[in-house]
């Protein structure tokens, strides 16, 4: 380009605008599936739903790093939140990428984790990367205003997900709000305009140590009493599993990943009939099948799947 050759007075600039066609590479644990099947994931600043390989909306109104992701319960919305100052979060259509609230002023230091609330999924909970990992619920259907939130404590978050079993007596229909991380687990409830956080207890039978990732089961026959709540599962970074009833740790599946810390954990039930949850060992490379009903009775994985490659293991499970 010779600058030289550019007269003093060239003009307007030419009306036609550049459109982003293609995006190259995938942002580790930013994973998850719309209501039609397609992938949901990040790369770099980008969100992308992508159907046979291509991308088929692509969002790109970030002006940082997309750190975490989200879809709604029916499949329909996506949440991307961002690193940086700016700390921005966008709830977008994933058939048309349409922009449908933007959600900010509270996070300071960019995002670590968020999710939609179970139910109707209409509202958001997203977690800071700040010193205190502030928690924060967000109405985004109806204005996208600020309804509630907490400091989540100087201890790192890794995760946070909202039970879809409890949902219809918890926190206004979007269920029991759980984070994860370094040494803890907190179980969450709405009241009053408040945001209340609830250490969950470890007992005897694990000892504390970072906590990964998790999900939720409906039911499991290693619970010998009658309980509609829910179960909540974690993973943790010995490789174990913990099945949750409530607050407190009701059993420790050891061993789940041997020599490898649980990097995912993801529960589904098929459309067949039968309900299952999937853990990902990271430096393991392996994904181990259980049944949901009998998981934590000692009964072994019905499949065990060696996906190790050039890239390390697994870094993340989603659903249909």
């Amino acid at each position: 380009f010779d600058k030289c050759s550019v007269p003093k007075e060239a003009g307007e600039p030419p009306a036609a605008e550049l459109v982003l066609s293609h995006v190259h590479g995938y942002s580790r644990r930013t994973i998850a599936y719309s209501s039609g099947g397609a992938a949901v994931l990040s790369a770099a600043g980008v969100g992308l739903v992508l159907e046979g390989g291509r991308a088929k909306t692509i969002f790109n109104k970030h002006g940082d790093d997309v750190s975490c992701l989200a879809v709604d319960p029916a499949g329909e919305f996506v949440a991307t939140g961002e690193m940086g100052k700016a700390s921005l979060v966008c709830v977008w259509g994933a058939k048309d990428g349409v922009e449908q609230v933007q959600l900010k002023g509270v996070h300071k230091k960019g995002l670590v984790a968020l999710a939609f609330g179970a139910g109707e999924g209409d509202k958001v909970v997203t977690v800071g990367k700040d010193e205190d990992h502030y928690v924060c619920v967000w109405d985004w259907k109806n204005g996208g205003g600020k309804l509630c939130g907490d400091k989540g404590g100087r201890e790192e978050i890794l995760a946070v997900g909202c039970n879809p079993y409890d949902a219809d007596s918890e926190n206004d229909g979007m269920g029991t709000i759980v984070t994860v991380g370094v040494k803890h687990a907190k179980f969450w409830t709405m009241g009053e305009g408040k945001l209340q956080g609830k250490k969950g207890a470890l007992g005897q039978l694990t000892e504390a140590q970072p906590i990964t990732c998790v999900d939720f089961i409906r039911s499991t026959t290693a619970d010998s009493e009658a309980y509609e709540g829910g179960y909540t599962v974690t993973g943790q970074h010995d490789g174990s599993v913990l099945i949750w009833r409530g607050t407190k740790v009701m059993k420790c599946i050891k061993g789940a990943h041997k020599k490898s810390p649980v990097a995912s954990i993801c529960s589904r039930s098929c459309d067949g009939g039968g309900s299952y949850v999937v853990t990902g060992g990271g430096r393991d490379g392996k994904l181990k099948v259980f049944e949901a009903a009998v998981f934590g009775t000692g009964e072994a994985p019905i499949a065990e799947v060696d996906v190790a490659d050039a890239a390390g293991g697994s870094a993340c499970l989603t659903g249909l």
